[in-house]
């Protein structure tokens, strides 16, 4: 048997007394995530915990997910310490991603003080990859006035003539 109290990055738990009140209250955050995860991966942001993917996952896979951060750190990742970290990344304004909540939680100590952005700031940064399209698709084809009878597109002015 090794000794896990050398290593500073394993986090020791107490043993708790009420076991199925303990799962009971990390299955309710992990049923708390679900819509987060699914709001933030329809916004372009992936969120995962050690690789693992939260998309379309139900709670207990969530959890199960959280569990098997034990094979790599040795100690379980608890839901109560990466719902602080998913509600704090709804918040923000982030370009598309892909976001591992297990690593920030076990590694980033500092992440629940991060700076606000100003929204100034946030509006001068460029637009990439799917969020790009997006505005791309926006402007083209929701943003196009019905009255108008012009021909547009790539294509517009080329072939026969009315």
């Amino acid at each position: 048997m090794t000794d896990l109290t050398k290593n500073p990055d394993l986090r020791s738990r107490e043993k708790i007394d009420d076991y199925f009140g303990d799962w009971k209250w990390r299955e309710g955050l992990a049923e708390l995530m679900v819509p987060i995860v699914g709001r933030l991966y329809r916004h372009g942001i992936h969120v995962m915990v050690y690789g693992q993917s939260l998309v379309n996952k139900s709670p207990i896979d969530i959890m199960h997910a959280h569990r098997f951060v034990r094979q790599i750190e040795g100690n379980e990742l608890s839901e109560l310490e990466t719902y602080p970290l998913l509600e704090r990344l709804s918040s923000m304004d982030l370009p598309d991603c892909e976001v591992d909540i297990g690593e920030l939680a076990m590694r980033c100590d500092f992440f629940d003080q991060a700076p606000k952005v100003e929204k100034q700031d946030r509006l001068r940064k460029k637009v990439k990859g799917r969020a790009a399209k997006r505005l791309q698709y926006k402007r083209r084809v929701l943003g196009v006035d019905p009255k108008d009878k012009r021909k547009k597109g790539p294509n517009a002015g080329s072939g026969k003539k009315e």
